[in-house]
């Protein structure tokens, strides 16, 4: 009879588990959606992609300040990549992604700001070691490129 009870919890326990896997989304991220279109080679991570409707998925905040979007690339996946979370930027007056040009003129992905809700404002996101990305701190070196 033990076994019996020890055989039915198990089932009970795999048929709530299932359930909670089904329920949960078919996607991590928590937030909106930024969709921009490229209409020229650009680069990401240190890969040169083509032009391309680049968009941002919004993952969920591990701290105020930190969180982890996804990238996608015509509809395919890059990965979450770790940004950060500041204020939205001033010159810029809708929903957009912000590129710098390098020396081969290729634009450079710095990160998007979102204008509206309450998720406004920047993601930039974490330069790797040595990548040598500039700060946005230099507005004149920014390329802003307005969501669809």
């Amino acid at each position: 009879m033990h076994a019996t009870v020890v055989r039915m919890l198990r089932v009970a326990t795999g048929g709530l588990i299932l359930a909670a896997l089904v329920s949960l989304p078919a996607h991590p991220a928590a937030g909106r959606v930024l969709i921009v279109e490229v209409d020229e080679p650009f680069v990401i991570e240190g890969r040169t992609y083509g032009p391309a409707a680049l968009s941002f998925h919004q993952g969920a905040s591990f701290t105020p300040s930190t969180a982890f979007d996804e990238i996608r690339v015509d509809g395919t996946s890059l990965g979450l990549l770790p940004v950060r979370n500041s204020r939205t930027e001033g010159r810029v007056t809708g929903d957009a992604a912000v590129f710098t040009r390098d020396a081969e003129g290729r634009l450079i992905l710095l990160g998007y700001i979102l204008r509206s809700g309450e998720s406004a404002g920047s993601r930039r996101f974490v330069a790797r070691s040595g990548s040598g990305a500039p700060a946005w701190d230099d507005p004149s070196s920014l390329v802003v490129l307005a969501a669809r």
